[in-house]
């Protein structure tokens, strides 16, 4: 057991090179690592035909609050428009601006850079075995 014990060391370090990185990038773009996540998950949910403050909270696994304050940020610096909802008045619609996917041009530009570094010298199968670890292991924390 003891040879595994750096492991948790590991994913840390990733994890804060990896922020330490996007913060990097970031900074001159009026983003912060919030706004960046709940950035790139709206890209992710654009197909969907309205998405809501609530619905994006629980896709994110964050609450409402930390949602709301990452929302103004990217309504103030016009990343996306909030809309009252058409069917629920309580409710309200988020939309991305056409300055929202500029930038995701370049914010996926920089994330795959990063990537491709971080997994540069590891081959197939070796991404595919750890990808399953740490799966089991996120599955593992999320049990308990």
């Amino acid at each position: 057991m003891k040879k595994y014990e750096p492991l948790g060391d590991l994913i840390y370090f990733i994890s804060k090179e990896l922020k330490s990185r996007m913060d990097e990038s970031l900074k001159d773009r009026n983003l912060g690592q919030g706004q960046l996540l709940t950035l790139m998950t709206l890209f992710k949910l654009k197909n969907y035909d309205e998405i809501t403050q609530e619905d994006l909270a629980k896709v994110m696994g964050i609450n409402k609050a930390n949602t709301s304050r990452n929302l103004a940020k990217l309504k103030e610096s016009g990343f996306i428009v909030i809309n009252q909802s058409k069917d629920d008045q309580r409710k309200k619609n988020i939309e991305l601006t056409n300055k929202a996917f500029e930038e995701f041009l370049y914010l996926e530009k920089i994330m795959r850079e990063i990537h491709n570094e971080m997994i540069s010298g590891l081959d197939s199968d070796s991404l595919d075995s750890t990808l399953s670890t740490l799966i089991k292991m996120k599955e593992n924390l999320l049990n308990k």
